[in-house]
């Protein structure tokens, strides 16, 4: 990625080629993850259902209540948000990285990672945030549902009571925690990359050492980042059946869930969440890598 791909091999629309193909790919296999993930982070804000219950037990209760395609609930909003994401946040920092202005205020190669990761990821998210909205409310019906119709109501329903701002609730929190964490993951992506490369004694990249890396830059990322996303779910579900309206903004909604049930609340499903970031951080990366190689292999 960026030193490893010629801009004169490649146009734009291969890094989105690339990207959107990665983007699918990769919400194929995390979307189970990312169902119980938001499970946990939005379950607090029931009433009826504070108190957490461990990984295997939800998985059990999802699937005897609801189903095995339950795990794959808001798939289909789900997987426009990735390859659009995809597509753009990979596009975007191929376009910074190769950017002379970037490249000359900045000589630490880690340092012109996390900028144009950041930067590319405010900008992916900035454009997805709708499609992240809808998923998310989507994801957080506990009841068996047609998915044509729950993504209609949804999508009418918000618009109704909050117009077109409705699909933009949570960006600021997720803009916030974006450019740190699309940063963190191409820093520390290119870092451990590198890192390989000098203690490898091929002095070459494999699949599998793109998937290692991937995997530890999203374990770091996640950890660090977590509590903005807890609150931008917290927020994007307001209104919703019996969750709490309460919430007038990012920092707001982050005093409240502290003061109501301590600091640890912004960490619900660490665990669900972190294993999530380092599946889709690592094939994420591998799979728009591969993708570069075949496409590069294809049309030398």
């Amino acid at each position: 990625m960026g030193e490893n791909l010629d801009l004169k091999k490649f146009k734009p629309i291969h890094y989105t080629i690339a990207g959107a193909t990665s983007g699918a790919l990769t919400r194929i296999i995390s979307q189970p993850l990312d169902v119980l993930k938001i499970r946990f982070q939005i379950k607090s804000a029931k009433i009826e259902n504070v108190n957490s219950n461990g990984l295997i037990r939800t998985v059990k209760l999802i699937y005897l209540n609801e189903g095995l395609f339950a795990f794959w609930k808001g798939h289909v909003p789900a997987q426009a948000l990735s390859i659009t994401f995809g597509s753009f946040m990979f596009t975007s920092y191929e376009i910074l990285h190769s950017s002379r202005f970037l490249s000359e205020i900045t000589v630490y190669p880690s340092a012109l990672d996390f900028l144009c990761g950041g930067l590319a990821g405010m900008f992916a998210s900035t454009a997805c945030q709708p499609f992240d909205v809808i998923r998310t409310r989507v994801v957080a019906q506990d009841k068996a549902f047609k998915v044509k119709r729950i993504l209609l109501s949804s999508s009418a329903t918000l618009y109704k009571e909050n117009g077109t701002k409705g699909f933009f609730r949570g960006l600021l929190p997720t803009l916030l925690a974006i450019f740190p964490y699309n940063g963190i993951n191409f820093a520390l992506y290119g870092s451990f990359k590198r890192a390989w490369l000098l203690l490898s004694i091929e002095n070459k990249e494999t699949n599998v050492s793109r998937l290692c890396c991937g995997a530890l830059s999203g374990l770091g990322s996640k950890l660090i980042l977590l509590p903005f996303d807890t609150v931008k779910k917290h927020l994007q579900v307001q209104g919703l059946n019996d969750y709490t309206n309460e919430y007038k903004g990012m920092f707001h909604c982050f005093k409240c869930l502290v003061k109501k049930k301590g600091f640890m609340i912004l960490y619900s499903g660490t665990f669900p969440a972190v294993l999530k970031s380092v599946v889709v951080v690592a094939t994420s990366f591998g799979f728009y890598e591969l993708i570069c190689d075949m496409l590069n292999y294809i049309d030398p």
